[in-house]
């Protein structure tokens, strides 16, 4: 069954569902239609208008959204595993807890969109815009969010190891306690990102911009920092046993120093040094001559 173009009464789709398999709904007019529980797998739904529509729990596996308007529609839970959504327009809609692994959401708009805790794992968000969006324990490993807008998102507890972010652009967005494992954020601006507590390991920074970062509790074993800028890293034979690297992020007027447990300006990382080792013992005249060095490096930070 065909009805490119149409608008549709509530009752006329129903008998679509019921009857096409799979349907062509391809430009329809659905505003504020109740598709909940919906078996949509495979439906055409290109272009298709779906502002306020009520998809909760529909399944929507395969199908083509491409170029969609769905503008604070209700998708909560539903199954959009493998579907075409490239260019959709999703202002504000609901996809919390919804099913998108491997789904295609290139170039779709997602700002304000709700993805709390969304499967979102190997889904392509290359160019998507997803500013001010809640993926708060979002499910996004091995996602492509190349060159994606992600201005003031919510990303605390995300799962984005192994994705790509190259390019991204996350100003004031929030990765508190984000797993970024092996992850790609080559030439990231990360200015004033909340990093608190992200798990780095082997994240490539190479290029990235981390002025005025929070890297509190950040765990960074094999990052590659090469070329960063805003931060520097330290490593000096018998500086710690457990081979901890000392970084050193440029704040305002200020540098913020990450080492081991530390984290604190370097006035604060001075009496904590002076305190644990003390000004006369070997590790004490050590870590005097890294002071003398934060030193210079503060007064450098406008410049770094």
């Amino acid at each position: 069954m065909h009805i490119e173009g149409n608008l549709i009464t509530q009752v006329q789709l129903e008998e679509i569902i019921a009857m096409a398999k799979p349907c062509n709904l391809k430009g329809a007019r659905l505003y504020g239609a109740n598709l909940a529980g919906a078996n949509l797998k495979d439906a055409n739904l290109e272009g298709a208008n779906l502002k306020d529509a009520n998809l909760e729990g529909a399944n929507l596996k395969d199908a083509n959204l491409k170029g969609a308007y769905l503008k604070d529609a209700n998708l909560e839970g539903a199954n959009l595993k493998d579907a075409y959504l490239k260019g959709a327009r999703l202002y504000g809609v609901n996809l919390c807890g919804a099913y998108l692994k491997d789904a295609n959401l290139e170039g779709a708009n997602l700002e304000g969109a709700n993805l709390e805790g969304a499967n979102l794992e190997g889904a392509n968000l290359e160019g998507a815009n997803l500013e001010g969006a809640n993926l708060c324990a979002a499910y996004l490993k091995g996602a492509n969010l190349c060159a994606a807008y992600l201005k003031g998102a919510n990303l605390a507890g995300v799962n984005l190891k192994d994705a790509n972010l190259e390019g991204a652009y996350l100003k004031d967005a929030n990765l508190e306690g984000v797993n970024l494992k092996d992850a790609n954020l080559e030439g990231v601006n990360l200015k004033g990102v909340n990093l608190k507590d992200a798990y780095l390991k082997g994240v490539n920074l190479e290029g990235a911009y981390l002025h005025d970062a929070n890297l509190e509790g950040a765990y960074l074993y094999g990052a590659n920092l090469e070329g960063a800028k805003g931060i520097m890293s330290l490593s000096i034979p018998g500086m710690s046993s457990r081979g901890d690297i000392l970084y050193v992020v440029r704040h305002v007027r200020r540098v913020m120093i990450k080492f081991g447990d530390f984290y604190g300006d370097r006035e604060e990382f001075e009496q904590h040094v002076q305190n644990k080792y003390g000004t006369t013992s070997e590790q004490g005249i050590l870590y005097a001559g890294v002071i003398q060095l934060l030193h210079v490096w503060e007064k450098l930070a406008p410049s770094m």
